[in-house]
């Protein structure tokens, strides 16, 4: 992902097998670590201890756990995140 290719979110959830919170419609370009992420990327949240800066992201959306409701912007849960990630980098 990346390029300047934007992505629908409900693009990404069917690929990813994920289920949205958010609107299908939402794009992104890229992906970004939460401290990094801005508007136009996804970012991912893989462990609980990193939830505290999840919530202070910028991300446009995030891909996270199916028990995480609580982030400031879309997000495309799956059971297991690391992998999705790395599907979705692939």
């Amino acid at each position: 992902m990346g390029g300047g290719t934007a992505f629908t979110l409900g693009q990404l959830a069917e690929a990813l097998q994920a289920t949205l919170d958010g609107d299908a419609a939402s794009t992104v370009t890229g992906v970004a670590t939460l401290e990094n992420a801005g508007p136009d990327d996804i970012s991912f949240l893989t462990s609980p201890r990193y939830h505290d800066a999840a919530l202070r992201s910028k991300a446009g959306a995030f891909l996270a756990p199916p028990n995480v409701t609580d982030l400031p912007a879309a997000v495309l849960h799956c059971r297991a995140p690391r992998e999705a990630l790395a599907r979705l980098l692939a």
